[in-house]
């Protein structure tokens, strides 16, 4: 049989319109928390990860609006 799961909610303004699923209490070890905050490394990791996407992306836009106007 197929478990019953809560259907997704709104939770607080922050996630006001997006769907938040709730994670059943018997799933989570007591001591482990359901989200964790970013160490510095990885935060610094992660915000260089997106400079490069980002200046990737406007590269590459800008290769394909010079293509298509050579066209």
């Amino acid at each position: 049989m197929s478990e019953q799961r809560p259907k997704p909610e709104a939770g607080g303004p922050a996630l006001e319109g997006h769907a938040v699923e709730q994670i059943p209490a018997k799933t989570l070890r007591s001591r482990e928390p359901a989200v964790r905050w970013l160490t510095p490394d990885e935060l610094a990791d992660l915000r260089r990860d997106m400079a490069e996407s980002s200046a990737w992306m406007r590269a590459e836009l800008k290769r394909r609006r010079a293509r298509r106007q050579d066209q």
